[in-house]
């Protein structure tokens, strides 16, 4: 994954950027002196010039960027408009995440789905990128009160609900006509699809979206590791059964983790007086920028 760490001289993200490529990541630095970055102990990672604030080199710091870690902030020696500062350095990481959103939704079919989605095979992407890029879109969509967004991520909710059977145990991956290809279930993806259906009945109070969410973590039960081994005890599968095509034999730690967020949102959404309390979000009105 391509990750831009900011704010690399500083004590959170000179630790991080390490690690991150020895997880095997291609990470890139940025900071508005290169120059600390050595001292800072992140030799081998590139760091590129750019300053959030004025805005100079972010574009290219951002270039080709799937993951971007947020760790600066504007207080220095005789600066005393921190907060200022702080807040036009967030609005232009606003613009950027923005701007990544309309260029997704430039490609988006009318039927929801995403060309260019995919790690390995576009036509048939999996329902974890799927899942991936209607995320995306949901939160910046929530976050900015931008209904064209978030009804860009219905879209992809309701072709998901519709090929969700009784069972909740979903396909693992699908085609420009959400037809299932695959047999097999990406339980990262269910576990993602189970968090963003939970979202949508946030925003929009429609119960499908809680029930599907009810499904999908009813069947992730189902197939997680309770017994055994102890470093697999509690792991959710790459794939069910075991030898499909999503990390096969495998258990993914991001697959437990999602899992465990999907099953936070369900008790959140099921709670004592949730049904009575949920109102559809009243979003204030948003230009197609955002």
């Amino acid at each position: 994954m391509r990750i831009l760490v900011t704010g690399i001289t500083g004590a959170i993200g000179a630790a991080l950027a390490p690690r991150l490529a020895a997880a095997g990541h291609d990470v890139r630095g940025m900071a508005r002196d290169p120059t600390r970055a050595t001292v800072a102990g992140t030799h081998g990672i590139p760091v590129l010039r750019a300053d959030a604030v004025s805005g100079e080199g972010l574009a290219a710091a951002l270039d080709g960027i799937e993951v971007a870690y947020y760790l600066i902030h504007s207080m220095e020696p005789n600066v005393d408009d921190f907060a200022v500062r702080d807040r036009l350095a967030a609005e232009r990481f606003r613009d950027a995440a923005v701007r990544n959103v309309e260029w997704a939704l430039a490609q988006q079919q009318e039927n929801g789905w995403f060309p260019h989605n995919c790690l390995f095979d576009d036509t048939q992407p999996y329902t974890h990128t799927i899942a991936y890029a209607q995320r995306g879109v949901l939160e910046i969509g929530a976050a900015l009160g931008n209904e064209r967004y978030i009804a860009a991520a219905v879209k992809i909710g309701e072709a998901m609900l519709k090929a969700q059977p009784p069972s909740g145990a979903m396909p693992g991956r699908f085609d420009r006509d959400w037809r299932p290809t695959v047999r097999w279930s990406c339980l990262t993806g269910v576990a993602q699809l189970a968090i963003n259906w939970a979202r949508l009945y946030q925003l929009t109070a429609d119960d499908r979206y809680r029930q599907a969410t009810r499904r999908a973590n009813r069947f992730l039960k189902t197939t997680q590791k309770l017994d055994g081994d102890p470093d697999e005890r509690g792991g959710i599968k790459g794939s069910h059964p075991i030898d499909g095509k999503y990390h096969p034999w495998q258990y993914p730690n991001w697959a437990a983790k999602f899992f465990a967020d999907s099953l936070m949102l369900e008790d959140q959404i099921f709670g004592a007086g949730q049904e009575a309390r949920r109102q559809p979000l009243r979003m204030a009105a948003a230009d197609p920028g955002g």
